[in-house]
């Protein structure tokens, strides 16, 4: 029977580089984790659902990501420009 050799940490492996790749490899497990199972949660139903197109003479708001949803500007359609989207 023999017994494992403890594990040593070399000594040019300094505590503040431990620290560096520690930090590393949490702000990685974080941005795949938000990026790739966070998305995965949310229901995409938009393009499954089946939504009449935009008709002239309908009230609309135009987005500003400049201002607070509150001040965007109301607007009413007057000409549609069909496409294949």
């Amino acid at each position: 029977m023999s017994f494992p050799e403890p594990h040593t940490v070399p000594d040019s492996f300094s505590l503040s580089s431990r620290w560096s790749l520690i930090q590393r490899l949490r702000d990685t497990f974080w941005a795949r984790w938000s990026s790739e199972y966070l998305n995965e949660l949310q229901r995409r139903t938009k393009w499954t659902d089946v939504k009449e197109n935009l008709k002239v003479g309908q009230l609309v708001l135009l987005k500003n990501a400049s201002k607070i949803p509150m001040k965007w500007t109301l607007a009413r359609v007057i000409k549609i420009h069909p496409g294949e989207d």
